[in-house]
């Protein structure tokens, strides 16, 4: 979901510019793995992890296992476009 329809609330959460390119990878790969979302961010993946982990927290992005990797999407992401994938 682009950041511009976001309520006030959550572009609050977005201001962090480190926060906001982690949402901003999710949001136009969804379904990347954790190790992609660190190489585009160019973060640590320390930084990386705490900024997944909030912003799913704040129910902005999901994740979800499979075998061994986690993968994330962007909220409102269907399950139907996850089988797709």
């Amino acid at each position: 979901m682009p950041s511009e329809f976001l309520d006030e609330k959550e572009k609050k959460i977005l201001e962090l510019d480190a926060r906001k390119r982690v949402y901003n990878i999710v949001s136009q790969s969804a379904g990347c793995h954790f190790r992609e979302i660190e190489r585009r961010s160019g973060l640590s993946t320390g930084s990386v992890k705490y900024h997944l982990d909030y912003l799913a927290k704040k129910d902005l992005i999901m994740h979800e296992k499979e075998g061994n990797n986690i993968r994330y999407f962007p909220r409102g992401f269907s399950s139907k476009n996850k089988k797709l994938m």
